[in-house]
């Protein structure tokens, strides 16, 4: 009886040292995983904070484009095609960004998603689904700003015409502002993550994108960085 109580406690002992090296081992894991998202997680909150602070100015370019579509006569008056160096022809500036998720997806499939704090766990879960739905949106614009287009051009103005116009911009309007309101979700994603980026970062970063000197030029408006950095909960 002894020699079997030996022998199980012996093998209750091994398999619990057993099972603490492999906790440890899962939890170096997710540490490691943490910090990989960082760098990730910071682009999408400095695109978050973009597509906040010009919003306003993608609106009002559209509002802009809107007017002369309904103020043209039998012909379109043709809208101004702007032009930057590495940049195709466009007549609405927007930001076109595809948020990346690789470091995300190879945390899934090693595995360690499961061995995360619940509470990250979940808010990375929304906060990735969202990034998905910001791309999958930025794609439609993409098809739109093509169909817009013909807006640099003296086309004549039927009704058909005319009406798809309209109905493209009134489109992109509303997506825009449902962008806008996502990009306000992530923000409060990455807040109740714990990896807000340093401000100074994000306003430099911001201050270089294209969308942001292209408002800035052309004095449209935009959202201020302070408010564009605020949560909308979710």
């Amino acid at each position: 009886m002894w020699e079997i109580l030996i022998v199980t406690v012996g093998v209750f002992m091994a398999l619990a040292a057993q099972q603490w090296a492999e906790d440890r081992s899962w939890q170096s894991k997710a540490r490691t995983a943490t910090e990989d998202l960082k760098d990730e997680v910071s682009d999408h909150y400095a695109w978050s904070v973009e597509w906040r602070m010009v919003s306003p100015c993608i609106v009002a370019q559209i509002d802009t484009l809107e007017r002369r579509v309904l103020g043209s006569g039998d012909r379109l008056i043709p809208a101004p095609l702007y032009t930057e160096p590495d940049l195709p022809p466009y007549e609405l500036r927007q930001p076109v960004k595809e948020y990346h998720s690789s470091v995300w997806q190879a945390i899934i499939g090693d595995g360690v998603i499961a061995h995360l704090d619940p509470r990250l766990r979940n808010e990375l879960s929304s906060h990735y689904s969202k990034a998905q739905m910001l791309t999958e949106l930025t794609d439609r614009n993409l098809v739109d700003q093509d169909r817009l287009h013909m807006l640099t051009l003296s086309i004549p103005m039927d009704p058909s015409v005319r009406g798809l116009l309209l109905q493209t911009l009134s489109e992109l309007r509303g997506r825009t502002m449902f962008m806008d309101t996502l990009s306000g979700q992530m923000v409060d994603h990455i807040v109740k993550e714990g990896m807000v980026p340093a401000p100074a970062i994000t306003r430099d970063r911001v201050s270089r994108y294209g969308t942001y000197r292209f408002c800035s030029a052309h004095g449209l408006p935009t959202r201020s960085f302070e408010d564009a950095r605020v949560p909308l909960p979710n």
